[in-house]
Parts: structure tokens; C-alpha cells; sequence
């Protein structure tokens, strides 16, 4: 008998061979290497607490064994832990059939379970499966699985015919093997010396104020007017009024609450509020409160990108209980109109759950469903507020065990955020509640709660946490005019559309990180004669460059790369995260990436390349991917927080990742070429200071897009010129990770843009038909030199009579014309009419109306202009 089952013993990792689903529980899984009986042996270690009502999480085989009728096969698992284990096979034929399983129970002693079973009459192939039960006796603890070994034995005979494993099987090495190879290439590596680094660091260094940011200016007394916002400060570091493009977010000062005995504590000033210091660049305020036996100390420093850093510390004259402690924000409900919340962790190759929301603010009576989700529902949008009917009531709480580390409240234009780097001085445990939102009549107040549970205080407590008024800058001026096309290494021929196409149309163009870099994380140059080739050609044409990288992991097959990411792990994001290949037949294309963190020296050095590939190279921008922030523990480079009993607690490095992108930004001004600062996945405040555009959309698969975003989450989280202050751009994914056919016909661009037209928001030309998108962009430029005005259908009276039917329509408004993009999101043909005066509102007059999509003339008859608009589809008119 032989053992069917590729990586029996994960030698190759958790990763290869193996497919593991944490379903919605809190289940990790990892590669541990432990000493048994003298020997180390690999074994994946899978922890996991959860009710009886959730779905088991799931470790099997990656692909699946073919079997035969009436042949008897085992199932042998080596393990130890703690709690149920369910050992078994998923039947297929191919598509799924049923699991056939066993249930065990395991013990902290090593074991061997097996399964036998003869497959069902429709069954051909079986995927060997592990479940994680619920805890015995309904035991709420942690459990623990260690796998050392699994098999499933098929005859010798059938093995050949039996196995599905990679081709390159024969040649599959270690792990260990692929990195002694990089710790022999650059064992004589020792880093950058100490002069250079020290020289590197004081060449990217900041000073001033980058545009588009003016200095904070002192109008009054305890004011200050900023780029977009003016804030007001009388009787505390937190604002009394706080002014966002001209309108009030706020109804009432912030507060800051203590509760003892169920009250609120009455604390009275103790001085006045105190200006530390006070620059174009920041003010740095501080202010003291007192009761009988507590004293508040309260910071604030106001950065020019409209950041506020708080600092909250609690000093008890004597050991004191508080109940809770909290930040009461308090909005008017004309503002506060949508929601945006991110937890920050797990998705992609982490296994804890990522949890994110966003969409409206629902007022009495309203209900919202969200459409959103990312691979096919892997990740779906979690907003789901409360149904009410009265006009007091709470709409929704977070009460998990994980904090919030963001949360971001406004409407189409503006808003706020509140952000924290970590839960240190916190007190909550799970079930408690750490943000509440509630709507008080026609006010939305806010609350975060950092001291959710009651404790003892007995010594100062200090507590950290940031606002940032949205948007900080305004958003790139040509937001309207982007042609960033599906161009990355070539004008190559793409879904259809030829060279010529991409060479008349393109005004942006990035290139993928193979043409040019060593690695896509590395600003290297592995070949100077391509890339300046490159950027020649499409300077000739007119087409601004901007190549990829990436600031959130590093290639190890870099000296750089190996030294800080897996040597020394000076830039290693902490808990650890590599990715090394099993293959070393070519050691030549040998490659692998650990996880970086931009609070080390990696910002400096990825500045300082930006820096040169700019001076050498001539680029435009920097295309950067994979930006969402990601927490960390390495306390060698800063991130990271300890308790009392000496135990690291990560944190999540909000300020690192916006000095980063202000290095990057600060490269180009300084060398007087505007930045052109795109990102995917930089979402989060403090992030978006110092970026241009960024791109979202991957992911989002389907072929009907109407049906993947509601009218509301676009409103919240993917208008163009954005309440964030950055341009939102699109990026269009159409297919499972390989773009189908079905992806490049014109009628499912048309869906997407029957969206994204409304909302002002570009899209990025590729993984698409790209020809919609062009023809609304060649619309733009005729709208002549300037600002355009957008009007949304929001605030465009129009809509009264158009929504009903399920039409919606936007205006774009330039000197030389306009553009109005009609939409039908309903499921039938619709005749919808503009009238003549809404028309005449909008422009005075005009000579010509052309339909930009279908082509030829449009009549504008005395009532105006009737337009038939198909299911799902969009009309774009100019009239010039």
C-alpha cells in the first residue's frame, strides 16, 4: 500500500497540498516544529473555539484521489490535543456529494486514528478531511489539534492512477532546502552600514508642508483653519466645533466621559486649555480635569492633513472603580449619512476573520441589505443596522471579542474618523460593548467605549487614539480626466481591443514589476535598457509611467530582502509570514516574500529607491499594491506594546504607513514633478494623507456589477472624487481570478459603468471591453481645460421624477459642456425623459447633443430629451 496524499507530513508547509477553511469560527492554523521522543517532527498545529451552531472548520486535501467502486480505503491520522476531531472523506463525482466521517476524541498523548470506508456507487474521487468539532460537554476553552502525519493508503497498483499532484512532484524539495540556497547566496551580506543608513534617512526626511496642504493657520483663539476644515478649541484638546467644506459635523463638543456608580463623573477644569506649541505644521494643546479623587490629563496635537492624536490618562489619587470611560461624538444626521469599519486583520494568507462594513446610516423605519462581497462571498460586507421605528434608538454596536481599530461617519462630501493604533489602557472582554451608534432624534451620536468593562484603577491608566477630518485635501483636479488603461508591460492587444486603441487613448500606464525590478516589493532595477525604453515610448505618446511595487512584503531572493526579512527580521512584520516555494530545480527563478512592516528602516530604503528610479528613469508615479495596513508585534522596530506580565500585544502602525506614503510624496515635490501616488487597498485614515488615487473593485466577481454594489455602499465607499480625498478608482474583475470571455463584451462593461458613471468614479481599462470606458473619458476631454463640476443624482432634482422608474442620472459640468450619464438599474427597458427645463438649468445653451455611447445625433424636442435606456444600461449625452 502507498499513501496518496502529497505533503503527508506538511514537510512542504500548511499551505501545499492542503486546503484548510476556518469557516466563521475563530480557528488559526500553523506549521509548528516540536520535539517528540527526541525528534523534531513538522506538524500543523489547529486551534479553534466555537459553539455547536457553527460550521466545523475544515482541513483536506488540496486535490482530490481518485478511487475505485467496491475498493476499501483507510483514512490515518497521527495526532494529540485537545477536544473532537471528525476523521473522514468528502465524496465528489466530480462535484461534491457528502462527507463520510468518524468521530474521535483526542487526548494529549500521541495517537493514531483511522477511518475506513468503501466509496458510494456515485462517488469517483474523495478528498481525505479533518473537522474541528465543537468543545465536549460544551467546554467554551480553546481546543488544540497537532497533526504530525496523515495518509490515505491506496493499493500500489492504483497509485500512479490515484494521485492528482503537481507536475513538478519528483523534483519537490523543503522548505529548509529553498532557504539554506538564499542563506549561501547572501551569507556574506551584513546590511546597509550604519553611515549610509544614517545618510538615507536624512535624504528622505520631511520638511514643510507638501501640497496640495496649506499651513494650519491661528484665526482666534482656540481656532485654527486647515486646508478643508477649521477647528475650534475652547475648553479642550477635543474640538467644541469642527467645520468640514464649509459645514458643521458636529452639533455638540466632543466629550470625554468617565462613569462611576452609573453616572457620569462631574470633573471641573483645573486651569485653562494650553497651547504647548503652535507651528504651521502642528499645534500641540493639553488640558487637566479633576474630580475629588481623579485628575484627567488630556494632549492633542493637530497635524496639517487634519489629524488630531489624543491622549487620555486616568490618575486615581487613590484606587478608585470606574464603570466606563468613553468618547461621545455627536453628528448631525444630515451628516451623518454612511459608515465605513475595518478590523484590520486576518483575510488573505492570515486565518484570522476579516471583518469590514459599510453603507448607510438607516433613519426610523429603513432597512439595508448589502449586496457587496469579495471571491464569491468568501468576504461580504457585515453592515446590517437595526430596523426601528422610534426616533430615539441604537442602531448598531460592535461587541466582539477583537477591538475596532477604525470607523469612519459622513456623508457624500465629508466626514470623520477615529482611528487607534492599539487597545493598550483598554478594558472590554467579549460581549462587551467597544463602539455604540445611536440616533437621538435628528442628532447620530457616537460611542467609543475604551473602558467597556468596570475595573479597579489603581494607578494611571493612559489611553491613545486619533481623528482625522475627512476629506484632508482635495482630490487630484483631474480626477475626470484618468485614462488609466490595462497597458502594464506593453500596448499589447487586449480583450479585443488592438495597440492603436491603447496608444490613442492611455493617459496612465503602470508597469508590472517583471519588466523592470528584481522583485515587486524591491525598487531595484534588474533591467535599466527596458526600462528606460519603456518610459521613452510612452512619454512619446504622451502616457505618464508609474511602476508596481509593493510596501507590505519583501522578496528573499534580494540581499536586502533576505537580511531584514528573514535573517534579522529588522523589517519583518510580527507574527512572521513567509512564502517560500517547494521547486529548486531552477535556482535562477527561485523567489519567496516575507511580510514587511512600514514602522522599520524598509520605508526610508523604499523612499530612497523612489527617489532614484525618478532621477534615473524619469517616472511619473508609483503604483503601490497590497496597502492595507496589517497589525504588528515586532518591537524591534517600534510596533508592539507590553502588559504587566510582560506579554507583546500587537499594534497597528496607522502613522507608519502615512510617514511612508509622505516620504514617497515628498521624492517627487522636492524634484518638482507632482506626485502621482496610486494605491490598491489604502483605505484607512492617517493612510490616505499623502496618496492620489486609489484603486478597489478587485475581487468583486460577477458579471452584472448592478447586482454586486447597491446605490448606498457606492455612496459610501466608491465615489470618484471621495469624502476621503483621494479619486476612487475601479477596478474591474469580472471573473474567478482568470477573467472569462464573457468579461471583454461591451454590454458587461456597460453594467459597470452604468454605476460607476453615476458616481464620478473612474475606471481602470483592464480585465474588460475597454471601450465604454473610453469613449466616456473622450466625452470628458471635450468638456474643455478647468474644473468640472459634478453633479450627482443625489443632488440633482431631476431624479424626483426618474427614480421612481429606477433611472438615475449625474452631470458632469465644464465650461465647454456637459455630460449627463442616464442609468436604468431596474430589470426591464425604460423610456426616461430630461426635461427641456432642467436642461436649461444645467446650461444655458448649446448647439449640438451627441450620444457618446451609440453614437449619432439626439433630438431635443420641446419637453426635452426622451431616452430608451435597456435593463442594466446607461445613456451618456454631451452637449456642447
Amino acid at each position: 500500500m502507498k499513501n496518496a496524499i502529497f505533503g503527508e507530513s506538511f514537510q512542504y508547509g500548511v499551505d501545499v497540498g492542503w486546503s484548510f477553511y476556518p469557516k466563521d469560527n475563530d480557528a488559526t492554523i500553523e506549521l509548528q516544529n516540536l520535539a517528540v521522543l527526541d525528534q523534531e517532527k513538522t506538524a500543523a498545529e489547529v486551534k479553534w473555539t466555537r459553539a455547536n451552531d457553527k460550521a466545523a472548520p475544515l482541513l483536506c486535501t488540496r486535490d482530490p484521489i481518485r478511487v475505485k467502486q467496491k475498493q476499501t480505503y483507510a483514512v490515518e491520522v497521527e495526532a494529540m490535543g485537545r477536544g473532537n476531531i471528525e476523521l473522514g472523506v468528502c465524496e465528489y463525482n466530480p462535484n461534491f456529494l457528502r462527507a463520510r466521517t468518524m468521530r474521535h476524541q483526542l487526548t494529549e498523548k500521541t495517537g493514531t486514528f483511522t477511518f475506513s470506508c468503501t466509496p458510494s456507487t456515485d462517488a469517483t474521487e474523495v478528498r481525505p478531511s479533518v473537522f474541528f468539532n465543537a468543545a465536549p460537554d460544551g467546554d467554551t476553552k480553546t481546543q488544540r489539534c497537532v497533526i504530525f502525519r496523515v495518509a490515505f493508503w491506496v493499493p500500489e497498483a492504483e497509485f500512479e492512477g490515484a494521485i492528482v499532484w503537481p507536475e513538478n512532484w519528483k523534483e519537490i524539495s523543503t522548505k529548509k532546502e529553498v532557504l539554506a540556497y538564499f542563506g549561501e547566496k547572501f551569507g556574506n551580506y551584513h546590511g546597509i552600514r550604519a553611515t549610509e543608513r544614517a545618510a538615507i534617512v536624512k535624504e528622505v526626511q520631511v520638511t514643510g508642508i507638501l501640497p496640495p496642504y496649506s499651513p494650519i493657520k491661528h484665526t482666534a483663539k482656540g481656532k485654527y483653519a486647515l486646508t478643508t476644515s477649521a477647528w475650534d478649541f475652547s475648553r479642550s484638546v477635543l474640538p467644541d466645533r469642527l467645520v468640514v467644506k464649509g459645514m458643521p459635523i458636529l452639533t455638540r463638543e466632543m466629550e470625554l466621559i468617565v462613569e462611576r456608580g452609573g453616572s457620569p463623573v462631574p470633573m471641573t477644569p483645573d486651569g485653562d486649555l494650553r497651547v504647548v506649541r503652535e507651528s504651521g505644521t502642528e499645534v500641540q494643546l493639553a488640558r487637566y480635569c479633576k474630580s475629588s479623587d481623579l485628575k484627567i490629563e488630556l494632549r492633542g496635537t493637530l497635524l496639517y492633513d487634519a489629524l488630531l492624536l489624543g491622549t487620555v490618562t486616568l490618575q486615581p489619587s487613590k484606587p478608585i472603580s470606574v464603570d466606563r470611560a468613553l468618547l461621545r461624538i455627536t453628528f448631525p444626521a444630515e451628516v451623518a449619512r454612511y459608515i465605513r469599519y475595518n478590523t484590520l486583520r486576518g483575510g488573505g494568507s492570515e486565518t484570522r476573520p476579516w471583518r469590514f462594513g459599510f453603507g448607510p446610516i438607516t433613519a426610523p423605519g429603513e432597512k439595508f441589505e448589502p449586496k457587496y462581497n469579495l471571491l464569491n462571498g468568501r468576504w461580504k460586507n457585515e453592515w446590517r443596522p437595526a430596523v426601528y421605528s422610534q426616533p430615539n434608538a441604537e442602531i448598531w454596536k460592535w461587541s466582539e471579542v477583537d477591538w475596532l481599530p477604525e470607523v469612519w461617519i459622513g456623508d457624500e462630501e465629508r466626514g470623520l474618523a477615529w482611528f487607534a493604533e492599539s487597545d493598550q489602557g483598554w478594558s472590554y472582554g467579549a460581549g462587551d460593548d467597544t463602539f455604540v451608534l445611536k440616533r437621538e432624534g435628528e442628532r447620530v451620536v457616537a460611542e467609543l467605549r475604551f473602558i467597556a468593562a468596570p475595573i479597579e484603577l489603581t494607578e494611571p491608566r493612559t489611553i491613545r487614539f486619533a481623528l482625522q477630518a475627512t476629506p484632508p485635501k482635495p482630490a487630484h483636479p483631474d480626477w475626470h480626466q484618468l485614462r488609466l488603461s490595462g497597458v502594464t508591460n506593453t500596448f499589447a492587444k487586449r480583450g479585443g481591443v488592438d495597440e492603436a486603441f491603447y496608444r490613442k487613448n492611455t493617459a496612465f500606464a503602470s508597469i508590472w514589476h517583471s519588466l523592470w525590478s528584481e522583485g515587486c516589493s524591491t525598487p531595484r532595477v534588474k533591467s535599466p535598457d527596458k526600462l528606460k525604453e519603456f518610459v521613452q515610448g510612452c512619454h512619446a505618446s504622451g502616457v505618464a509611467v508609474f511602476p508596481y511595487l509593493a510596501p507590505t512584503h519583501i522578496e528573499l531572493h534580494t540581499p536586502e530582502g533576505y537580511y531584514y526579512g528573514k535573517a534579522t527580521q529588522e523589517w519583518a512584520k510580527i507574527p512572521y509570514q513567509e512564502s517560500v516555494p517547494i521547486s529548486v530545480s531552477d535556482k535562477d527563478k527561485i523567489t519567496g516574500a516575507v511580510k514587511t512592516c512600514v514602522n522599520s528602516f524598509f520605508a526610508d530604503w523604499m523612499a530612497k529607491g523612489v527617489g532614484d528610479l525618478i532621477d534615473q528613469y524619469d517616472i511619473d508615479g508609483i503604483y503601490f499594491d497590497n496597502c492595507t495596513i496589517r497589525e504588528c508585534s515586532n518591537t524591534e522596530h517600534g510596533c508592539g506594546w507590553r502588559d504587566a506580565d510582560g506579554e507583546v500585544h500587537a499594534t497597528i502602525p496607522f502613522m507608519a504607513i502615512r510617514r511612508f506614503f509622505m516620504l514617497v510624496r515628498n521624492e517627487f515635490h522636492k524634484r518638482g514633478k507632482p506626485p502621482l501616488i496610486w494605491c490598491h487597498g489604502a483605505e484607512s485614515p492617517a493612510e490616505i494623507s499623502f496618496i492620489d488615487f486609489s484603486v478597489l473593485g478587485e475581487g468583486v466577481y460577477g458579471l452584472d456589477h448592478t447586482e454586486q454594489l447597491s446605490l448606498p455602499e457606492m455612496r459610501a465607499n466608491f465615489i470618484g472624487p471621495n469624502q476621503s480625498g483621494f479619486v476612487r478608482v475601479f477596478l474591474p474583475q469580472f471573473g474567478y481570478g482568470h477573467e472569462p470571455k464573457e468579461a471583454y463584451r461591451e454590454e458587461v462593461t456597460r453594467h459597470l459603468l452604468a454605476l460607476t458613471a453615476l458616481h464620478g468614479t473612474p475606471a481602470w481599462w483592464i480585465f474588460c471591453n475597454a471601450t465604454p470606458f473610453a469613449k466616456m473619458a473622450n466625452a470628458m476631454d471635450r468638456l474643455g481645460d478647468g474644473p468640472v463640476e459634478f453633479v450627482p443624482y443625489w443632488k440633482w432634482d431631476v431624479n424626483k421624477s426618474l427614480n421612481p422608474q429606477g433611472v438615475y442620472a449625474s452631470m458632469y459640468k465644464g465650461h465647454r459642456g456637459v455630460v449627463i450619464a442616464t442609468s436604468n438599474l431596474s430589470e426591464k427597458g425604460v423610456e426616461a425623459l430630461l426635461p427641456i427645463a432642467a436642461l436649461r438649468a444645467a446650461m444655458s445653451k448649446w448647439s449640438s447633443t451627441t450620444d457618446i455611447l451609440d453614437g449619432g445625433k439626439v433630438e431635443v424636442t420641446a419637453d426635452g430629451v426622451r431616452l430608451t435606456v435597456k435593463a442594466k444600461d446607461v445613456r451618456v449625452l454631451l452637449f456642447e
